[in-house]
């Protein structure tokens, strides 16, 4: 493809390389640019990659268009080559950084002249992470992902792979819907990414709440901690709450009794989804003078 400018001195046969320069203005000349003049015409290729701010800095494990790499050449015949092939590679229009470290690229075109630039390869830089990157979750659990940013003024857009397991807010709070698997993307307003994947379980209810000590004998002003055994040992919630029948005999405190007076009391310990056991205390008047 040719681009027919006519001037004073008549028709010219211009390349795409010297539209792309007209296009692009006087931009693309900087010191890594290498002049060509075609006819009455001049104009330039420009070897520069900018990455983060900078043209001289690559990232590992990254891909690049050779058209993102040298602008105003598309067209013309060109030459890729490197000076360290072991950490980048050239492939159909194509360079892929494989390793760190530098490397000068150097393009060749059809007439011999030649635009080289050292580039320094190096691995990303950890923009944002998450406070957690394996989360577990039963169905009905909340929880709150944590953001850490390298730039503090950087938002985070948060996404789930998959809202009928995990839904997630725009403040990183996270609740499980169903039994599933969920990936939590983060996204920092630089571009960068950071994931956790979410396995939610289906909650395990309690069958059965048991007390080793079913009654109890209390001097006044004594005092006992019972300890209640849930089952399944893999139950869900296990939580549980100590009432007394009757505070003028006997109160409790978390699972910690206490003698107030003479007479009878039942302590009973209740699980969450309402499985029950019961200790009667019997309290008697103090032996203590």
């Amino acid at each position: 493809m040719v681009f027919m400018i006519k001037s004073g001195l008549g028709k010219k046969v211009v390349s795409i390389a010297l539209a792309a320069a007209m296009l692009f203005g006087t931009s693309a000349m900087t010191a890594n640019a290498l002049d060509i003049k075609i006819g009455d015409f001049k104009t330039s290729v420009n070897l520069d990659i900018p990455v983060n701010g900078s043209g001289s800095t690559l990232e590992l494990n990254r891909t690049y268009d050779l058209s993102q790499v040298v602008s105003g050449i598309t067209g013309l015949g060109y030459k890729v080559s490197f000076s360290n092939n072991s950490i980048i590679k050239h492939s159909n229009g194509k360079i892929t950084t494989v390793g760190t470290g530098k490397v000068t690229v150097t393009i060749t075109l059809r007439d011999g002249k030649k635009l080289s630039k050292t580039f320094n390869i190096t691995k990303p830089q950890v923009d944002i992470s998450l406070s957690s990157t394996k989360l577990n979750m039963i169905k009905g659990q909340s929880k709150t992902l944590q953001a850490i940013l390298k730039q503090s003024k950087a938002k985070v857009n948060w996404k789930s792979s998959n809202t009928k397991v995990v839904t997630v807010d725009q403040s990183g709070k996270l609740k499980a819907v169903n039994a599933g698997t969920a990936v939590i993307t983060a996204t920092s307003s630089t571009g960068k990414k950071a994931s956790c994947t979410i396995n939610v379980g289906n909650p395990v209810a309690v069958t059965s709440v048991n007390l080793k000590t079913k009654a109890l004998k209390l001097p006044v002003g004594q005092s006992y901690t019972l300890a209640a055994t849930i089952s399944p040992a893999n139950a869900t919630n296990r939580t549980v709450k100590y009432t007394t029948s009757n505070s003028k005999v006997a109160t409790v405190s978390g699972n910690k009794i206490t003698a107030k007076a003479p007479g009878t009391a039942k302590i009973t310990v209740t699980s969450n989804n309402g499985k029950k056991a019961v200790c009667i205390v019997t309290v008697v008047k103090s032996t203590k003078k």
